[in-house]
C-alpha cells in the first residue's frame, strides 16, 4: 500500500456513505422544482409534460452525475437520430434528438474543456475552408442573412457536431454504444413503418422518418455499422446486431430508396476486400447465392421497394425527369458565380450534394467539403481493425452524394464522426477516456 492510498481510500469511503444523502436531497430538490414548474406551466397553458420533462432530467443529473448523465443523454440523442418525425411540430427545424443531444455536450463540457482536440488534418483543414467559403458566398449573395443562417445549419452539423465528438472522444466501448444506439433507433423506425403499414401514394415506407429516402439511408448506415458491432462484440452478443442488420435491410427494400440500395450492392464486396476475413468472403458468398436463387423474383418485382424503382417501376420516370430539370437549373446557377457560389438560400434545389455545395459556396466551399468526407473516408485504409470498418458509413455518404441533396441532416453526420474516430483511435493519446479501457476487448488477440 502507496503512501498516499489510505488517505484516499477513506474520502472514498467517506464519500460512498454520503451518497444515500445526496440522493435523498437531489430527490427533495427535484419534487419542489416539479411542484414549482408544475404550476407555472399550468398557468401558461402549456401543460404540464414540460415541467416534468425538466425536473426529470434535473433528477437525473443530481443523482448520477453531470458526465453519466451527458452520456446517456448522447446515446438516447442517438438513439432517436434516425426518428427525424419526433419534434416539438412536424415542421420544428429541432427533434428531440438535437435537445438531447445538445444536453449530453453541455453536460461534457468540463471533459471536453479538459482535454485537446485530435482530428485529422484533413477534416480541420476542410472545416475552415468551408467556413470561410460560407461567410464569403453569403456576405455577397442577394440575402446575406437568409443565407448565413441556412449555412449555420451545414456548419452545426458537418464541423461543429464532429468537432464536439472529437473533442470528447470516447472510448471504445462508448463508440460500440453509440453505432448500436443509432443502428437500433433505424432498425425501430422501420420495424414502425412495417408495423403500422404506413406508405406514400407509390407504396414506399418512410418508417419514423419524414421521407421514404430518408428511411433508406438511415437503414444503409445502420446496415454499413454492423461489421464493426460485430468485430468489437463478444459471440454472445452477434445475434443481436445480425437480427438488428436484417431489419434495417429490410427497411433500405421497403423505402424504395435506389441510391441507399446501390450503396450497399458497392459496400458488400468491399467489405471482404477490406476486412480480409473469411467471415466476409462468406457473407458475400452467401449474398451472391440468395441472389442467384431468388433472381427471376427478384427481376420481375412491382411495386414501391428498392429494386423495383432501381429497375425503372414505379414513381422513377416522374422522379428521373424532376431530378434532371433541378440537375440543369443548379448546373445554371453554378456557371453563374463558379468560384464563390451564391450563397445558400436556393441551393437544396438540385439532388445532388456535391453540385449543391459547390452552388452555395463556390468551388472552394465544394473543396473543404469534400476535404472533410475524405479525412473520413481514409481511415478504411489507414485506421487498424476493427476502427477502420467505422469508415463504412462515410464511404456510403460519398457515394450516395452523387445521388441525394441530403446535407446537414444528423441521421448523416454522427456516423460520419464516428469514421473520424477511428483516425483519432489509431494514434497514441493520453486524453482518451478511460473510464472503462479495462473492458475486455472480444476480438484482441490474447499476448
Amino acid at each position: 500500500m502507496g503512501i498516499n492510498s489510505w488517505p484516499r481510500s477513506r474520502r472514498d469511503l467517506s464519500l460512498r456513505a454520503r451518497r444515500p444523502g445526496v440522493g435523498l436531497a437531489a430527490f427533495l430538490v427535484s419534487a419542489a422544482v416539479l411542484a414549482y414548474l408544475i404550476r407555472m406551466s399550468q398557468l401558461g397553458g402549456h401543460g404540464p409534460a414540460p415541467a416534468v420533462v425538466a425536473a426529470g432530467v434535473i433528477a437525473v443529473i443530481a443523482v448520477a452525475g453531470a458526465h453519466r448523465a451527458g452520456v446517456w443523454a448522447v446515446l438516447l440523442g442517438t438513439f432517436l437520430v434516425p426518428m427525424t418525425t419526433l419534434g416539438p411540430s412536424p415542421t420544428s427545424l429541432w427533434t428531440f434528438a438535437d435537445a438531447l443531444l445538445v444536453l449530453g455536450f453541455v453536460l461534457l463540457v468540463p471533459q471536453i474543456l479538459g482535454g485537446r482536440l485530435h482530428a485529422p488534418p484533413m477534416f480541420v483543414a476542410g472545416s475552415v475552408i468551408l467556413i470561410v467559403a460560407g461567410l464569403v458566398a453569403s456576405t455577397f449573395s442577394g440575402a446575406p442573412y437568409q443565407s448565413l443562417a441556412e449555412m449555420m445549419r451545414v456548419v452545426a452539423a458537418a464541423v461543429m457536431l464532429p468537432t464536439a465528438i472529437l473533442l470528447w472522444n470516447p472510448s471504445r466501448r462508448k463508440i460500440v454504444a453509440i453505432a448500436g444506439a443509432y443502428t437500433l433507433g433505424s432498425a425501430v423506425s422501420a420495424a414502425y413503418g412495417l408495423v403500422t403499414g404506413i406508405k406514400s401514394v407509390d407504396g414506399r415506407y418512410a418508417g419514423l422518418t419524414d421521407h421514404p429516402n430518408h428511411l433508406g439511408l438511415t437503414s444503409m448506415f445502420s446496415v454499413a455499422l454492423v461489421p464493426f458491432l460485430l468485430a468489437s462484440s463478444g459471440r454472445e452478443r452477434r445475434w443481436l446486431w445480425i437480427s438488428i442488420g436484417a431489419v434495417n435491410a429490410v427497411g433500405v427494400w421497403v423505402s424504395g430508396s435506389r441510391a441507399a440500395l446501390l450503396v450497399l450492392l458497392v459496400l458488400l464486396p468491399v467489405f471482404p476486400l477490406v476486412s480480409r476475413s473469411a467471415a466476409g468472403l462468406g457473407l458475400l458468398g452467401f449474398a451472391a447465392g440468395i441472389g442467384l436463387l431468388f433472381a427471376d423474383r427478384l427481376l420481375n418485382v412491382e411495386g414501391g421497394n428498392a429494386l423495383s424503382r432501381l429497375l425503372g417501376a414505379g414513381s422513377t420516370t416522374g422522379s428521373n425527369a424532376e431530378r434532371e430539370e433541378r440537375i440543369d437549373t443548379i448546373l445554371a446557377t453554378i456557371r453563374e458565380h463558379p468560384l464563390l457560389g451564391s450563397g445558400f438560400v436556393h441551393s437544396w434545389f438540385a439532388h445532388v450534394t456535391y453540385l449543391e455545395v459547390m452552388a452555395a459556396a463556390g468551388l472552394f466551399g465544394l473543396i473543404g467539403f469534400c476535404a472533410i468526407l475524405l479525412a473520413a473516408d481514409r481511415t478504411i485504409l489507414t485506421a487498424p481493425p476493427p476502427y477502420n470498418l467505422l469508415a463504412y458509413p462515410a464511404f456510403g455518404y460519398t457515394i450516395v452524394g452523387f445521388a441525394t441533396n441530403v446535407l446537414w441532416d444528423r441521421y448523416i453526420w454522427i456516423p460520419i464522426s464516428l469514421s473520424l474516430l477511428a483516425w483519432t483511435h489509431s494514434r497514441p493519446n493520453p486524453d482518451r477516456d478511460h473510464t472503462d479501457a479495462s473492458s475486455p476487448q472480444p476480438m484482441e488477440a490474447p499476448r
